[in-house]
């Protein structure tokens, strides 16, 4: 499983606690339903932006979204760090 599976099945499962479909959770992003949709099966790439706006949407922390355990470095932590070592 790769990361970008592993962060939009943590979204879907976090929508289905909260009892959201792909159209409300759109709404939210002030997108269309087909492009959410698109990112969450990979066709479009997921982005740290689109995560935070997701997990902000939805009203959890990105690490959460991640898998990863409450203080773990975020995703935009990961990423700054990246984009600071010239990689990006």
């Amino acid at each position: 499983m790769t990361l970008t599976e592993r962060i939009a099945g943590e979204i879907r499962a976090e929508m289905a606690r909260q009892r959201l479909n792909q159209t409300a959770m759109a709404a939210r992003l002030g997108m269309s339903q087909a492009a959410y949709s698109r990112h969450l099966n990979g066709v479009v790439p997921l982005t740290v932006e689109f995560v935070e706006d997701v997990a902000g949407a939805l009203g959890v922390q990105v690490e959460q979204l991640m898998g990863l355990p409450a203080g773990s470095p975020s995703l935009t932590a990961i990423s700054q760090g990246y984009s600071m070592l010239g990689a990006a």
